[in-house]
């Protein structure tokens, strides 16, 4: 019989069938291919096999199954690498990357498996949650900061996703995690009113005043003026070719910088042909009744000489059609050395001035880094005469506090011009539509290679399509340019930081307790199997 100080471990004949469930719902859970509801149910059995099975055993399994997602959702280059790694390094450094980031998800299975036993109650439950948050906060730090966490599965459950306003998308992480603890916890004990009051209600109760929230501001928020926005993409037909009419992955910008006059002038006419074709759609998007016109991001490839006569010919369209047009260009620059090329969105105003020429704040790290530099990392803002304008560049929507600026300087309409690739399509798509219901700005994102969106402050979609069903791709809405203030935007990631106070708390508290039980029992803890309930 175990001593007062014992540290008790249910057990389960089945764990081995809930690990293949809760492996086999994993990679719809991650990336790519999400079922929402994949990414509430595949913690319940992984917690199931971590708190089932001894530490050495349960904790490398779990660690297998993330292996297995992150393995399967990062399939077709969804990680990017330099183009020019060599295969076998290319493989070797993603195995290394599936490794590691599995090692980092199975913190939380750890930290449950060590500290559950010592605690009692509601706070046995809070444990993992809380380690989630933790963990994709801190990574939400890194080079890439926001791909991938658990409050993006739930894109579409547009209630839930309203916590965001308040929390970020840390309250929905915990939410999601949540549930994982809490039906364990009736899996251990049983489903007696008693348990079910301690353990369930709590969580029932939190998830429907999310709901009931998130309702109630879809409903109650009110509308605002519309304003046509229209964001075009590159001729496909056009697009990413060499001067031979070849198609290509993607110009070499560094051998073009290097490159002699006459090498250089080869990709003019191909390069000034989409260019003009964007500049003949925008004045026909602008006569169809558009008022803000923006490009996909790097829609025009241009030779830096070449920028001044296209910039001319933009401002013109502008103070002809009486229109405010944002273009987005990647001059390559004539240079023998780092940097070859710059990531820009120019906005041209109705009279033809330039408002802002802003230059990428956060190009992707080891990717478009190797190729320019990042600009100030300034967010620049406009008053008009239909509410306020902002604009970045794709990838800068990934760093949560950058976006902030947005919400303080209360704009109503975000330019994100974005230049994704199939593999993440989706994913980054929607991971910036939760930047809209944080920081309360409506958002027109023209995507070149993926889907391109317009959402309102609430995440709601106006329009959307794929770059891949046409080769002239113009994204037309009406969307609202009204700023609309949000709890989140103003304390910022306080939920993260008090999750992780709350879990240095519990920690103590398990152990500090752990050692009082020891000392008055005068027995050593011993792990001992306890028959499930």
């Amino acid at each position: 019989m175990p001593s007062r100080g014992s540290l008790s471990r249910p057990q389960d004949r089945l764990a081995w069938l809930w690990l293949v469930i809760g492996a086999s719902l994993l990679p719809f859970a991650m990336f790519q291919t999400v079922w929402p509801f994949a990414a509430w149910l595949s913690p319940v059995f992984l917690l199931r096999v971590s708190r089932t099975q001894r530490p050495a055993l349960g904790l490398p399994l779990v660690w297998l199954a993330l292996c297995l997602g992150f393995a399967i959702g990062w399939r077709d280059d969804f990680i990017p690498l330099p183009l020019d790694l060599p295969g076998p390094q290319a493989a070797l450094l993603r195995g290394g990357l599936v490794v590691f980031s599995a090692a980092l998800g199975v913190l939380p299975y750890a930290l449950d498996r060590l500290l559950a036993a010592r605690l009692r109650g509601a706070l046995r439950m809070l444990i993992f949650p809380m380690a989630a948050v933790a963990l994709e906060y801190v990574t939400s730090l890194t080079l890439h900061p926001v791909g991938g966490l658990a409050a993006y599965t739930q894109y579409g459950n547009l209630p839930l996703m309203q916590l965001a306003s308040l929390t970020g998308i840390w309250g929905i992480t915990f939410l999601v995690n949540w549930l994982a603890p809490v039906l364990n916890e009736l899996w251990e004990h049983g489903t007696s009113p008693r348990v079910l009051r301690a353990r369930l209600l709590p969580f029932g109760m939190a998830l429907g005043a999310v709901m009931v929230y998130g309702s109630a501001r879809l409903t109650f928020t009110p509308s605002a003026p519309v304003v046509r926005v229209a964001g075009l993409t590159p001729d496909r037909s056009l697009y990413l070719r060499a001067p031979n009419g070849e198609e290509i992955t993607w110009p070499d910008l560094e051998a073009i910088a290097r490159g002699s006059d006459a090498e250089r002038a080869q990709w003019r006419p191909r390069w000034l042909q989409i260019s003009d074709d964007l500049l003949a759609r925008s004045r026909q998007e602008a006569r169809a009744g558009a008022k803000i016109i923006t490009w996909a991001e790097e829609s025009a490839f241009l030779l830096s000489e070449d920028v001044p006569s296209v910039l001319e010919q933009a401002r013109s369209v502008a103070r002809e059609e009486g229109v405010y047009l944002q273009l987005a260009l990647q001059p390559i620059l004539h240079t023998q050395q780092f940097p070859f090329g710059e990531n820009r969105a120019i906005l041209i105003d109705a009279a033809g001035t330039t408002v802002w020429d802003y230059h990428k704040a956060y190009p992707i790290p080891f990717a478009e880094s190797l190729e320019y530099d990042g600009g100030p990392p300034i967010v620049p803002f406009t008053d008009t005469p239909y509410g306020r304008l902002a604009g970045v560049i794709c990838y800068d929507t990934d760093y949560l506090p950058y976006m902030h600026q947005a919400a303080w300087a209360q704009v109503g309409l975000l330019l994100a011009p974005a230049n994704d690739w199939p593999a993440v399509k989706y994913d980054h798509t929607h991971e910036a539509v939760y930047r809209a219901v944080e920081n309360g700005f409506s958002m027109m994102r023209p995507d070149a290679k993926g889907i391109s969106l317009a959402v309102d402050s609430l995440g709601r979609e106006l329009a959307s399509a794929d770059y891949y069903s046409t080769d002239r791709l113009d994204l037309v809405a009406m969307m609202p340019v009204q700023a609309v203030p949000t709890l989140y935007s103003r304390i910022g990631d306080v939920f993260a930081w008090l999750a992780i106070a709350a879990l240095a708390g519990l920690v103590a508290r398990a152990f500090v307790g752990q050692r009082r039980m020891v000392s008055a029992s005068g027995a050593e803890p011993v792990e001992a199997p306890l028959p499930v309930s």
